[in-house]
C-alpha cells in the first residue's frame, strides 16, 4: 500500500488570503518570494498547526518567540484592518500515489478582538470528497447586490462532512484523528515525539545548516523516556533472568553434585557387586562344604541313630535292674539303722539353716553399712545440687532481667526481684510474680498474634497486589491488543480502500462516478459500525451491474443486427447461386415487368430480351464487355428490353422497334 504524500494545502479567510489553494508536486511545494512576502507565515501556519491542532506562538515561529500569534494572523494587525472578529479554515490534502485516493486534513479558525484564541474545531474527510471540487468551505450570499463567501460554522459544517468524515471540537480529538488516519502511530505520545522532532530539526534560515553532532543531539533528546511500566517490566525481566542464572548455576552445582555422587555411587556399586561375586564364590564354596559336612553328619547321624537303638534297649535293661534296686530298698528301710542315719541327716540339715542365718545376718549388716555410706553420698549430692539450683537461680534472674528489658517488662520484674530478694529464706509466695508475668506473656502473645496477623495480612497484600499487578499486566495486554486489533483494522480498511481505488483505477472501461467512490468510502470507514461489507460493495456492484445491464441491451441489438445480416448473407448466397446456375445471368426486374412478359407468354406473342439476342464478338475483352452491359442497362433498360416481330404495345415493360436510318453513299 502505498504512502500518503501531500497535495494541496488550502487557506480561507486567514492573513492577506480571502481563498487560496496550493499544490504540492509529489509531496513537495516550492514558495518564492523576497523577504517578508509571506513565505515562512504561509509554511509555518500549515506545518505543524495542522498535524495536531496546536496553535502556540512558539511553535509559528522557527526561532521560537511568541510574537507571532494565531488570532493576528486571522484578524490582521488592527492599525491595519478594523476587524473585529473573524472565522476561517486550514486545510491539507493528501494523496496516494498513482491512486485517485484523497484524505483532507483541517482545523477551523475563530478569533475575536482582545480574546484569547481557543480550538474551535477540527475536521477530516475520509470518503474521498475534496475542498473545492466536491465541496467548498463556504456558502455564497448575496450581500449589498455582491456575491461574498461566508465561511461555514461548525454545525454547517459537520451537516457537510455528515457520516464521510468527523467533525471533532478539542484539540487532543484532533490529533488522534490525523494520526489514526494518515500517520498510524501506536500511540499519541509517539505520534507527539514526533511532531516535537519535526518543530526541532526545523531550520530558523535557510542558509543554517546543522552539524551531524547537533542532529544526533535533537535525535537522542527526542528518544522517548522509559516509564516505570517499562521499566517494571525490564525489572521483571532482569530479575527473571538473574533468577534463571542462579537457578542454572544451582542446577550446574547440582549436576556437578549429581556427577560427584553417581561417580562414587557406580564405584560404591561395583565394589557391592564385586563384594557379592565374592560372596557367592565364598557362598558357593561353603555350600559345597556344608553339603560334604552333611553328607558326613548325615552318616554320623545314622551311626548314632544305630547308637540310640542300642542305648535304649541298654536303658531298658536298666530300668528293670532300677525297679529290682528300688525294692531292695524299700525292704532295707525298715531296719533300725536307718532311723538313725535320718535323724543325723535332720541335725546337719539344722546345722546349715544356721550358717545360711549367719550369712544373711552378716549380708544384712553389709547392706547397712551400705545404706549409710549412700546416705551420706546423697547428702553431699544434695547440697552441691543446692548450690546449683541457687546459682541456677541467680542466672535465671539475670536472664529474667533481660528478658524484662526486651519484653517492656523490667518495673514489675524488679518489684517482685525485691520482694523475692527479701523473702527468699522463707516460702516464697510466686503466685503474684507469676500472675504478673502470665498476664505479660498474655499480652505479648496476644501482640505476637496481632504480629502474625499483621504479617498474614502483609502477605496477602502482597500476593493480592502481585495478583493485581497480574491482572493490570493482563488488561495492559488485552488492552494493547485491542488496541493492535483496531490498529489491523484500521489499516486493512485503509488497505481495502487503497486497492478498491487500484482495481476502479485500472477498469478503463468502466465509468464510475465520484460520488460512488465516496458513498463506499464512507460505508468502509464506518464498517461494522454499523454498515456491513455488503454496503461498501452495492454502490459498485449497483454501477457495475447498470454497466451489465448497457452492454447486455447493447449485446442483444447487436445480436439481432447480426441476425438480420446473417439471413442477408444466406440471401445473396443463394441468389449468387442462382446467379451462377444461369447461362446468362438475367438482370433484375420488376414484379410488374415479370407480369407482362408472363402475359405475352400466355398470348403466345414470341419475344426474346436483347442480351439474349446478341452475343459478343469474341475479341471483345471481359472489361469492355461489363462496362459496354452497363452502360447499355443505365441507357434507359435497353440491354433487357424486348425484340419481337410483332408490332405490339406492352405496359410495364420496354420493346425494341426498328427504326433503320439509310445513309446515302456518294
Amino acid at each position: 500500500m502505498t504512502k500518503w504524500k501531500m497535495n494541496r494545502a488550502g487557506l480561507l479567510n486567514f492573513w492577506y488570503y480571502d481563498e487560496e489553494i496550493f499544490t504540492f508536486a509529489n509531496g513537495k511545494l516550492l514558495l518564492r518570494g523576497s523577504n517578508g512576502s509571506g513565505k515562512s507565515v504561509t509554511m509555518q501556519s500549515f506545518l505543524p498547526v495542522l498535524l495536531d491542532g496546536r496553535k502556540s506562538p512558539d511553535r509559528l515561529d522557527p526561532f521560537g518567540s511568541k510574537a507571532r500569534r494565531m488570532e493576528d494572523y486571522l484578524l490582521g494587525e488592527k492599525e491595519v484592518v478594523d476587524r473585529e472578529e473573524r472565522t476561517g479554515y486550514l486545510f491539507l490534502e493528501f494523496k496516494r500515489q498513482d491512486i485517485e485516493q484523497y484524505i483532507t486534513i483541517g482545523i477551523g479558525l475563530q478569533a475575536k478582538r482582545n480574546k484569547k484564541m481557543k480550538f474551535w474545531g477540527g475536521f477530516i474527510v475520509t470518503d474521498n470528497r475534496r475542498i473545492g471540487v466536491d465541496f467548498d468551505l463556504y456558502k455564497v450570499e448575496q450581500h449589498g447586490g455582491e456575491k461574498q463567501k461566508i465561511p461555514r460554522s461548525r454545525v454547517e459544517l459537520e451537516n457537510v462532512i455528515a457520516d464521510g468524515g468527523h467533525v471533532v471540537q478539542t484539540q487532543k480529538e484532533y490529533m488522534s484523528l490525523v494520526n489514526k488516519y494518515v500517520f498510524g502511530f501506536e500511540t499519541l505520545e509517539s505520534y507527539e515525539d514526533l511532531i516535537k522532532l519535526l518543530i526541532q530539526l526545523r531550520s530558523p534560515k535557510l542558509s543554517k545548516d546543522f552539524r551531524p553532532t547537533v542532529i544526533y543531539e535533537i535525535l537522542e533528546a527526542a528518544l522517548p523516556p522509559l516509564t516505570d511500566e517499562d521499566l517494571r517490566h525490564l525489572s521483571d525481566t532482569i530479575e527473571q533472568m538473574d533468577q534463571t542464572k542462579q537457578q542454572i548455576e544451582q542446577l550446574d552445582r547440582e549436576v556437578s553434585a549429581i556427577n560427584s555422587l553417581n561417580q562414587v555411587y557406580n564405584t560404591y556399586n561395583q565394589y557391592v557387586i564385586t563384594d557379592q561375586a565374592n560372596e557367592y564364590l565364598q557362598a558357593n564354596k561353603r555350600y559345597r562344604k556344608e553339603e560334604k559336612e552333611y553328607q558326613q553328619l548325615e552318616t554320623t547321624r545314622k551311626q548314632l541313630e544305630a547308637e540310640i537303638q542300642q542305648l535304649a534297649e541298654e536303658i531298658d535293661k536298666l530300668w528293670i535292674e532300677l525297679q529290682t534296686y528300688e525294692k531292695k530298698e524299700e525292704r532295707l528301710r525298715s531296719h533300725k539303722v536307718w532311723d538313725l542315719e535320718k535323724e543325723r541327716q535332720q541335725e546337719q540339715e539344722k546345722w546349715k539353716q544356721v550358717e545360711i542365718t549367719l550369712v544373711k545376718k552378716e549380708h544384712q549388716l553389709e547392706d547397712r553399712r551400705k545404706k549409710e555410706r549412700k546416705i551420706l553420698d546423697d547428702q553431699r549430692n544434695l547440697e552441691e545440687q543446692i548450690e546449683q539450683r541457687k546459682q541456677a537461680i541467680e542466672d535465671r534472674l539475670i536472664d529474667l532481667d533481660n528478658d524484662a528489658d526486651e519484653v517492656s517488662f523490667a518495673e514489675a520484674h524488679q518489684i517482685n526481684q525485691q520482694d523475692y530478694d527479701r523473702y527468699k529464706q522463707d516460702n516464697f509466695d510466686f503466685t503474684m510474680w507469676m500472675k504478673e508475668a502470665s498476664n505479660h506473656l498474655q499480652e505479648l502473645e496476644n501482640v505476637a498474634n496481632e504480629l502474625h496477623v499483621f504479617a498474614t495480612l502483609k502477605e496477602r497484600y502482597q500476593e493480592k497486589d502481585k495478583e493485581l499487578a497480574n491482572e493490570q499486566q493482563q488488561l495492559d495486554d488485552v488492552t494493547y491488543q485491542k488496541d493492535e486489533w483496531l490498529r489491523l483494522f484500521e489499516e486493512d480498511k485503509e488497505q481495502k480502500l487503497n486497492e478498491i481505488h487500484q482495481w476502479l483505477g485500472q477498469l478503463a472501461w468502466l465509468d464510475v462516478e465520484e460520488d460512488v467512490v465516496q458513498k463506499s468510502s464512507r460505508a468502509l470507514r464506518s464498517l461494522y459500525e454499523p454498515d456491513t461489507y455488503q454496503a461498501v460493495i452495492d454502490p459498485i456492484r449497483q454501477v457495475i451491474f447498470s454497466y451489465q445491464q448497457e452492454q447486455g441491451q447493447l449485446l442483444s441489438e447487436h445480436k439481432i443486427d447480426e441476425k438480420q445480416l446473417v439471413e442477408q448473407i444466406k440471401e445473396k448466397e443463394q441468389e449468387l447461386e442462382e446467379w451462377k446456375k444461369k447461362k446468362d445471368p438475367e438482370p433484375p426486374l420488376e414484379s410488374l415487368s415479370k407480369e407482362a412478359r408472363q402475359q405475352l407468354k400466355q398470348e403466345n406473342i414470341p419475344f426474346v430480351p436483347f442480351y439474349a439476342a446478341v452475343e459478343f464478338q469474341e475479341h471483345v475483352t471481359t472489361d469492355v464487355r461489363k462496362r459496354l452491359e452497363a452502360a447499355l442497362l443505365d441507357s434507359g433498360g435497353v440491354l433487357d428490353a424486348l425484340i419481337t416481330d410483332r408490332s405490339e404495345t406492352v405496359k410495364h415493360d420496354r420493346i425494341l422497334k426498328p427504326n433503320p436510318n439509310m445513309m446515302a453513299i456518294h
